[in-house]
């Protein structure tokens, strides 16, 4: 009897921004019928009424695809396979909400930023539990809209349960162009080589409100980035994890930190997409709360679990959880990144300090 993920039937995508609907509409020509499961009504509304529209720098296409409420659908399992694109701190309410929904074995994949896939192994089981890394940067538009600023968008599909993989075959074949797929990977290594890249990019574009190719192009700024990231590397490997390559250079040499290697990975990295922000930024410039505590937070609290120190991780998620000011965003200007002989500073910390 062939696993749920080989037969197409019914997919469903919990969460309605814009990499839901960026699956949605690669999930789609492939000859699944896709329902994404939203909050609002309104937005259910204009999806079963206008579809999706996605579109890449030369190319645009519109699928039609169903919308619901997961408490308005009627229960029994009807879904072959749940792709969970909603933010890391709703993950547990949503998968717990849409579990009646599945039917049989049906595997729950986790397309979100942050560390999960435990999360979600945790309620549907290990052997279900699947992920897909994702280096596809897309922008919401409207309630039915999504732009991937790129032409090039991959996603790499791993399992939770080494012993599973024989299913990411099936998981694979579900999603078409223009993405190009990579199965096998070691997820959790590939989880923090990501997460490593979200904490040092995303909330200096939040803060500086610049774009990637921008950010990159400021010495001080690069050096913050490779800061970051070995400090995320310490973190991870205290923890047991060796991650993957980050930005295509190998996590050891990033320990270092700032370093000529480091320095032409970041700027390779941002040529890829220079005019990307990320959806921490997107949240940060519209006032909304945002994943900071499951990036940023995540690390400095593991670090100090296992005694790393990651002082400049700390100080930037004070940035964000401290008090906010009203009104619009409080930014801090490029002239604010500092190079000084004892390393990378920032002005601006609400504690007095800077990095």
């Amino acid at each position: 009897m062939p696993a749920e993920a080989e037969r197409p039937g019914r997919v469903a995508i919990v969460g309605g921004g814009a990499i839901a609907r960026f699956l949605a509409a690669c999930i789609v020509p492939r000859g699944a019928a896709v329902t994404l499961l939203v909050r609002r009504r309104e937005q259910c509304a204009a999806l079963r009424a206008q579809g999706i529209v996605a579109a890449t720098p030369s190319s645009r296409w519109r699928v039609a695809v169903d919308a619901a409420r997961a408490g308005d659908m009627p229960p029994g399992p009807v879904f072959s396979a749940l792709f969970v694109c909603v933010k890391s701190a709703q993950t547990a309410e949503a998968v717990a909400a849409c579990l009646p929904l599945l039917r049989g074995d049906a595997p729950v994949i986790s397309a979100q930023n942050g560390l999960n896939d435990q999360v979600i192994a945790g309620l549907a089981g290990a052997n279900r539990a699947f992920g897909l890394v994702l280096s596809c940067p897309c922008e919401s538009v409207g309630d039915t809209r999504v732009r991937c600023l790129t032409d090039a968008p991959s996603i790499a599909c791993g399992a939770v349960a080494d012993d599973n993989r024989g299913r990411l075959a099936a998981i694979g074949r579900l999603i078409g162009p223009p993405v190009a797929l990579r199965g096998g990977i070691d997820l959790t290594a590939e989880r923090w080589s990501k997460l490593a890249l979200n904490c040092a990019t995303g909330p200096l574009l939040a803060l500086t409100g610049l774009t990637l190719g921008d950010l990159a192009r400021i010495p001080a700024a690069r050096g913050l980035v490779a800061t970051i990231v070995a400090e995320v590397v310490a973190t991870a490997r205290a923890t047991g994890v060796r991650p993957a390559p980050i930005a295509g250079l190998a996590a050891g040499d990033w320990i270092a930190g700032p370093t000529a290697l480091a320095d032409a990975a970041i700027l390779r990295f941002a040529a890829r997409n220079p005019g990307g922000r990320s959806s921490l930024a997107a949240d940060y410039d519209r006032g909304r709360s945002s994943e900071i505590e499951d990036l940023l937070g995540v690390v400095v609290r593991r670090a100090a679990s296992v005694g790393v120190a990651t002082p400049v991780c700390g100080r930037l998620l004070r940035r964000f959880t401290g008090p906010a000011p009203p009104g619009a965003p409080t930014r801090i200007a490029p002239e604010d990144l500092l190079e000084q002989p004892g390393g990378v500073f920032i002005r601006g910390i609400p504690d007095g300090h800077e990095f």
